[in-house]
């Protein structure tokens, strides 16, 4: 999670690395009780598993266990010495759907539990709990609409691109929720289209004895993306997204002048060189501008630009177990 952080506002700056270090994971998925191993769910579809059926509902219980790497936990400057950590990280996740003729609706939970093996950094809080509701609806052969809203209680990923362009780590409570829309239209069998929506909320706990790094936001996305089947197998996808941050409070008496818009274009190639094999490459550019600290414009404005780049591989032994790994 991306969030303004406390004493860029101030314009206090730090130096900081202009990108995190890279994290290695790799995940073994086992699945729970007697339902068969359920693919990630995304916005535009509901569960592909096969999964536990008591009357009009089914249950997808699935757990995930990870193990990642990180050869820089507290995205330190590179002055300063970089904390490398393995990461330990169980997520626990059981889906109710009821399908229906054309449509579905879905309730879901989703924990995740988060252990370090480094002894410079001991997590107090080491759960994060997510609630999941959502569904699609057919309006025709060829037209769809997906909802999606997830309200989010977590330590983990508070971490930015500030003005200065540096990256921040923090361990502050926060509560999220995260509201996304889209409308997708397949002509044919192998091309398809889509506009989507996201509206997101975030409110960091007050503690009176602890300091505060980060700063309350909301933040708003539109996208558009076309889909086309190459083969069976494989999917080529082309994206572009806007979207746009603000701060929801004002710091000592300043005004809220410190959001920042964002560019995204990205390409990417996903499918199975095997039916038990698969994976996806993506790549692509994003650019962010941040609005003017009027108290001190030289220290608050600025930009970042670059290239993204994603990498997964997945392996499924059998329908309850598969190896990820991922960049």
């Amino acid at each position: 999670m991306f969030a303004l952080r406390r004493d860029s506002i101030k314009g206090m700056p730090r130096t900081g690395r202009w990108l995190p270090g890279l994290a290695w994971s790799a995940a073994l998925l086992m699945l729970a009780n007697a339902a068969a191993l359920a693919d990630t769910q995304q916005l535009q579809g509901g569960q592909t598993g096969k999964g536990i059926y008591a009357g009009s509902f089914v249950f997808y219980p699935t757990i995930e266990l990870i193990y990642s790497y990180d050869d820089n936990l507290f995205s330190s400057p590179d002055s300063v010495a970089p904390v490398k950590t393995g990461v330990y990280t169980a997520r626990p996740k059981i889906m109710l759907e009821a399908p229906m003729k054309r449509s579905y609706f879905r309730l879901g939970y989703e924990g995740e539990y988060r252990d370090y093996t480094t002894d410079k950094y001991d997590e107090t809080d080491k759960w994060s709990h997510i609630a999941i509701f959502g569904g699609s609806f057919k309006i025709s052969q060829s037209l769809a609409i997906f909802v999606d809203d997830r309200f989010a209680r977590s330590a983990y990923y508070t971490q930015e691109f500030d003005p200065n362009r540096e990256v921040v780590w923090g361990t502050d409570v926060f509560t999220a929720n995260t509201v996304k829309a889209a409308v997708s239209y397949r002509p044919g069998p192998r091309f398809s289209t889509e506009i989507n929506s996201a509206y997101k909320t975030v409110k960091f706990d007050d503690d009176p004895n602890t300091q505060r790094y980060f700063f309350d936001y909301t933040s708003l996305t539109y996208g558009a993306g076309a889909n086309y089947h190459v083969t069976p197998l494989t999917n080529l996808t082309l994206e572009v997204s806007y979207g746009s941050t603000s701060r929801d409070r004002a710091y000592q008496g300043l005004s809220d002048d410190m959001g920042s818009t964002t560019w995204t274009y990205a390409a990417a190639i996903s499918g199975g060189i095997t039916p038990t094999l698969t994976g996806s490459l993506s790549a692509g550019y994003k650019r962010s501008e941040y609005d003017v600290y009027a108290a001190n414009p030289s220290q608050t404005r600025g930009s970042y630009r670059g290239l993204i780049f994603t990498a997964s591989a997945n392996m499924r032994f059998s329908p309850r177990a598969t190896l990820a790994g991922a960049l």
